[in-house]
């Protein structure tokens, strides 16, 4: 970016400025900054919560985390580097931000509650990398939003009855 702005004459956070302008508010980024020690102190503190930013819009290509943030953690993060036992971090993906967040009828399994469930196997990995950002996770058997299937046997039913939460 550094030497684009250049050539144009102008400052790097004007040439970003413009970018996020054209394609409006569509410009991703992605920044290397985090090391393995910082990052492993954040997700093991008793604080953390489990979530992504990662938001796949039609036409671009989104950050790998917007299909393998949470296989992630259920996988590698528990299974393979043993940062926590996988039900803690089930809880820190599902009822910890839903108490956070005082959504009171989701987050835990209760007769009443909204039934939002993912049920994954011991094979559950996140495969989505920069390269191919929206490769689908390997492990997931069934997907349930609000208790209507919409991933069944690992493919989606395209039945789509989430809502926006307020």
């Amino acid at each position: 970016m550094v030497d684009a702005a250049r050539e144009l004459g102008i400052s790097p956070f004007d040439l970003m400025v413009r970018c996020i302008e054209e394609d409006q508010g569509q410009t991703g980024i992605i920044m290397f900054q985090l090391d393995e020690a910082d990052l492993r102190a954040a997700f093991t503190h008793r604080l953390h919560m489990v979530g992504s930013d990662g938001i796949p819009r039609p036409g671009t290509k989104p950050h790998p985390r917007a299909y393998g943030s949470f296989p992630r953690v259920a996988g590698r993060l528990t299974r393979e580097q043993g940062w926590l036992a996988l039900e803690d971090a089930v809880r820190r993906m599902t009822a910890m931000p839903a108490q956070r967040f005082g959504l009171s009828d989701r987050g835990i399994l209760r007769p009443g509650m909204i039934a939002d469930l993912t049920l994954f196997d011991e094979t559950i990995m996140d495969k989505a990398t920069f390269e191919t950002p929206t490769e689908m996770p390997a492990g997931i058997r069934s997907v349930f939003v609000a208790g209507e299937a919409v991933v069944t046997d690992g493919r989606s039913t395209f039945a789509r009855p989430g809502r926006a939460l307020t």
